[in-house]
């Protein structure tokens, strides 16, 4: 990491909401602005308390694909991008910014990433950090969120 790339990290604080839960499940997550999306994902795995046995990807905003890139799986006219290669700061930007993570393409888990804010980094802090959040996650291979 180069002297340039150090001063420009910083702390998100970030909002992980499981989508159509009623009452809300939810996660507020610190994690360093550089984090690659590969290691985001093991975040989110362990903060949601899921247990990696699915497939995921990232949809940005701008509806870009981000997962993990497989040559031998490529489906025309999508294109998905290296999560190994992407840092979430390339996603998210600015306050209010979001993505959706999915977890289990059968069952559908779709998660909304929001950035609530920007922090300074303290390399003190160990991170990524869960800082609060309410509710288990559903247990996995129940259906989706209507099983």
């Amino acid at each position: 990491m180069t002297m340039n790339t150090r001063q420009l990290r910083s702390t998100y604080q970030l909002k992980i909401s499981l989508e159509g839960t009623k009452p809300p499940i939810w996660r507020r997550l610190l994690v360093s602005s550089d984090i690659k999306l590969d290691i985001f994902h093991l975040a989110l795995q362990i903060t949601m308390g899921w247990n990696n046995s699915h497939l995921h990807h990232f949809i940005s905003q701008e509806q870009k694909f981000y997962g993990i890139k497989d040559d031998d799986f490529e489906v025309e006219g999508f294109e998905m991008h290296d999560e190994s290669a992407t840092r979430l700061s390339k996603l998210l930007k600015i306050k209010k910014d979001s993505l959706i993570y999915e977890y289990d393409f059968g069952d559908g888990w779709m998660h909304k990433v929001l950035l609530e804010k920007t922090l300074p980094f303290d390399p003190a802090k160990k991170l990524p950090y869960c800082v609060i959040g309410k509710r288990a996650c559903p247990p996995v291979d129940c259906g989706g969120i209507w099983g």
